[in-house]
């Protein structure tokens, strides 16, 4: 017959500190990991799924032109823009950057914006130009970006010079 020993209340006690020892390691390892994801993760989800500027309370979904071949093609040839859409024109440096309607079929809103990310000038209701010579666009001063959006977009959303411009640009 087997005779059972009783365990000292110590050595008890040591056991169950081991337990709950082990079982905040696991939390604490759980928690790291936890913590570990977040880091990874929570900076993806902020990146945009689309290209868009946001002009006081408008977002206006925006293709970029930031190559020669994109800036000079422009939105030349189409035959329609999508509302609150545009196309945003990037620029290494700012300067006085002149853009004219060539082969351009819908009337457009331009919109000059300096490297401080503030609107220095918008030309209204640009009109597609048919024959040479086209009339040629310019801000009042240098500009390191230019948005162009559908005629009479940029009064139906308040849009105004001094304005504040936002930049949203997936990698």
């Amino acid at each position: 017959m087997k005779k059972k020993v009783r365990e000292k209340p110590q050595a008890k006690q040591q056991r169950k500190l081991r337990k709950n020892k082990q079982i905040k390691y696991y939390h604490f390892i759980i928690l790291l990991f936890i913590i570990i994801l977040l880091i990874i993760f929570i900076p993806l989800a902020r990146k945009p799924k689309e290209n868009y500027v946001k002009i006081n309370d408008n977002r206006i979904k925006a293709e970029i032109a930031d190559s020669l071949d994109e800036q000079t093609k422009g939105l030349m040839f189409r035959n329609s823009l999508p509302e609150k859409t545009g196309m945003l024109f990037v620029f290494d440096t700012p300067e006085i950057l002149t853009f004219w309607m060539k082969n351009t079929l819908i009337p457009l809103d331009i919109i000059y914006i300096d490297e401080n990310m503030h609107i220095v000038t918008i030309i209204r209701n640009a009109q597609p130009c048919e024959q040479d010579p086209c009339t040629i666009y310019r801000p009042e001063s240098p500009s390191r970006y230019v948005l162009e959006i559908n005629a009479g977009e940029s009064d139906n959303l308040g849009i105004k010079e001094g304005d504040k411009v936002e930049m949203f640009i997936k990698d």
